[in-house]
């Protein structure tokens, strides 16, 4: 079992299949490294997800979809996406990024934060990187 950093396989699919697009509810979901998320999860699952009681199965709903370009990347990104109140055993040590606007709850990107993180009593935050062509969460390349 695993978390692996990998763009879904079904969201390249769906992706152009026009499935994603503005207004589309977008999800993330928190688990621990037990989990098996890979580009080959197709739907959110919550198999390996967190439990706490300041958790909700399914995750949070993710603001500020945020598409670009610049020359032949373009990219995709989101808001930093915060649980308030994460109490010290709200430990996770990967998440899940998916679209719930889409029947099956498709996937889009899951990722491994490198070891677990504990909240610790504050505010749990995943923290996007930088919307551009060089760090954005997503990046399409081509020549």
């Amino acid at each position: 079992m695993a978390i692996s950093n990998n763009i879904c396989d079904v969201f390249k699919e769906k992706l152009l299949n026009g499935n994603h697009l503005t207004g589309n509810t977008y999800k993330i979901a928190l688990y621990n490294l037990s989990a098996t998320l890979s580009n080959a999860t197709p739907t959110y699952n919550n198999v390996g997800e967190i439990v706490d009681a300041n958790y909700t199965a399914g995750g949070v709903t993710l603001t500020g979809f945020n598409v670009g370009r610049t020359n032949n990347v373009a990219w995709l990104t989101f808001n930093n996406a915060t649980w308030p109140n994460a109490s010290p055993t709200f430990v996770a040590g990967g998440c899940l990024i998916y679209n719930s606007s889409i029947g099956t709850n498709g996937t889009i990107a899951c990722f491994n934060f490198g070891g677990n993180v504990a909240g610790g009593g504050g505010n749990f935050t995943v923290n996007m990187p930088v919307a551009d062509a060089a760090n954005a969460l997503i990046r399409l390349t081509g020549t």
